[in-house]
């Protein structure tokens, strides 16, 4: 009886280690490929950003394949950083609706995220490209409009919107004497 007892329990302890070791072996095996996919994420997003220019339909189907792998680990980081990839891609296109669709994406990803700098540049980017789209600035205003609102919902208290032409920030840029209402970097 006791070396049946303690044949069981050698047993079940051979079994436990054998389970253990099996299971952290696919915990190494889920690491690895995140891994891997963390490296294959930055690679595509750099050939994406790369071909831009030279080969569009390459660097988009990169940066699809990116997204693939982004949208697998859920990581709003990077889902975000793919379609800003893609927009840029149709924007230097000038498929401008398209990019504005990306954009859109991206920052609701962004959002996520609370990469406030992010969130503002590609609004901006937004109304500047329904400027060229149309004549008629309200979406341009529309897609402002959706900024500050952003920008309070996730918790800011404090705007200062200043509207300038290009020349005078120049000058300001230049001589800030001159300027002082104005708060140049």
């Amino acid at each position: 009886m006791k070396r049946t007892l303690l044949f069981l329990i050698v047993l079940s302890l051979f079994f436990n280690v054998k389970a253990s070791y099996s299971t952290n072996n696919n915990d190494n095996n889920s690491i690895n490929k995140l891994i891997i996919n963390e490296n294959r994420f930055e690679k595509l997003i750099y050939l994406a950003s790369t071909y831009t220019k030279i080969n569009p339909e390459f660097a988009f189907n990169c940066a699809q394949k990116a997204n693939d792998i982004a949208s697998v680990t859920n990581n709003n980081k990077q889902i975000a950083e793919s379609y800003i990839v893609m927009g840029d891609i149709f924007n230097r296109d000038n498929t401008y609706s398209t990019a504005i669709n990306y954009y859109e994406k991206a920052i609701e990803k962004l959002i996520l995220t609370k990469d406030y700098n992010k969130i503002y540049t590609h609004y901006i980017k937004i109304a500047d490209l329904y400027e060229k789209i149309e004549s008629d600035p309200k979406r341009s205003i529309d897609a402002m409009k959706n900024l500050i609102k952003t920008y309070i919902k996730l918790g800011g208290f404090e705007i200062q919107i200043n509207v300038t032409d290009k020349e005078t920030l120049e000058d300001a840029v230049k001589n800030p004497d001159k300027h002082r209402d104005l708060v140049v970097r």
